[in-house]
């Protein structure tokens, strides 16, 4: 038995997985040919530190990682012992390596390397526009205004604003 992506030894090319944080995302690992693992030990490791340990279907979570770390357990029975992580964490990121223990026989797949962006928000500086007909302008109605006020909506649905100006050319004379 041998794994998808997963040998005895370790490959030193581990697959990178890329995430903003925030977000969900599945840490792949998988048996080849599909065994169910049902009845194995499955570790997930982060460096040297075990995220997730699954035994005799009972599961203990890493520090750092309580309820964000999980196995998709009808999938176990096809052999799919891939590792979900919610809500990803800039701390995540790192390499990760999966241990399926068999009996005797202990198979560690090649590895993931996690590399987590983050998005940092910022206030940009209004720049008028040099020519209006360049851009749009957008706008809430009244009554979306008033509809996202009362339900609390953060989301905005924009509608664009007529231009102020329309520019048009009358033979090889430009009208404002």
């Amino acid at each position: 038995m041998r794994f998808g992506h997963m040998t005895e030894r370790a490959d030193p090319r581990p697959a990178t997985v890329h995430a903003c944080a925030g977000d969900d995302l599945i840490l792949p690992g998988l048996l080849n040919p599909e065994t169910s693992a049902v009845s194995m030990e499955i570790r997930w490791f982060k460096g040297t530190d075990c995220v997730f340990l699954y035994l005799n279907g009972q599961v203990t979570e890493g520090r750092g990682y309580e309820g964000r770390v999980s196995l998709i357990t009808h999938e176990l029975q096809r052999g799919n012992v891939s590792l979900t992580l919610r809500e990803v964490q800039e701390s995540d990121g790192g390499d990760y390596r999966c241990e399926v223990t068999c009996g005797k026989l202990k198979l560690t797949n090649s590895g993931v390397h996690l590399q987590i962006s983050v998005i940092h928000y910022y206030e940009v500086p209004h720049v008028q526009p040099r020519y209006k007909y360049e851009t749009k302008v957008w706008r809430h109605t009244k009554a979306e205004e008033e509809n996202r006020r009362k339900n609390g909506r953060k989301e905005y649905d924009l509608q664009p604003k007529k231009p102020e100006r329309r520019w048009s050319f009358d033979g090889d004379r430009l009208n404002m």
